[in-house]
């Protein structure tokens, strides 16, 4: 019994490992779309794009 817990245990932690790079990515997939909403919503509305060109560079 005392040998199959650790076995039990790390088997999903190192799928979990191992899909790491993965679930970044897809982070960093979803990222941009979030940066795009937000410089399209600032583009639409002049008041916030001429108080805040820091933002924009």
């Amino acid at each position: 019994m005392a040998s199959k817990l650790p076995n039990s245990l790390l088997a999903p932690i190192y799928k979990i490992l191992t899909n790491l790079p993965m679930i970044e990515s897809s982070v960093q997939i979803v990222h941009p779309s979030e940066d795009d909403k937000m410089s399209s919503s600032l583009a639409s509305s002049p008041t916030p794009l001429a108080n805040s060109p820091k933002i924009l560079k």
